[in-house]
C-alpha cells in the first residue's frame, strides 16, 4: 500500500493533494495559494481548481502535484 492510500484509510480523508515529486516552499505556496483562491473566491469544486491550477502554473512551479480520490 502506498503511503497516500494508506494516510486515506487512517485519516478518513477524502481527497489529498500532494506533490508527486520534491517541491520548493516557494513553489508549493504559489500553488496552494492559486487552488485556495479558486475554491474559496471562485467556488470551484476542488478537482476544478487543482485542474485549472495544474494548467496555469504548468512549467512555473516545480514539484508535479497529484490528486487522490
Amino acid at each position: 500500500m502506498d503511503f497516500v492510500s494508506e494516510f486515506m484509510e487512517t485519516t478518513g480523508a477524502s481527497r489529498v493533494i500532494a506533490p508527486v515529486y520534491d517541491v520548493e516552499f516557494i513553489d508549493a505556496a504559489v500553488w496552494f495559494i492559486n487552488f485556495y483562491y479558486l475554491v474559496l473566491h471562485h467556488s470551484f469544486t476542488p478537482k476544478g481548481a487543482f485542474d485549472r491550477t495544474d494548467m496555469n502554473l504548468s512549467g512555473k512551479v516545480k514539484g508535479g502535484f497529484q490528486f487522490w480520490t
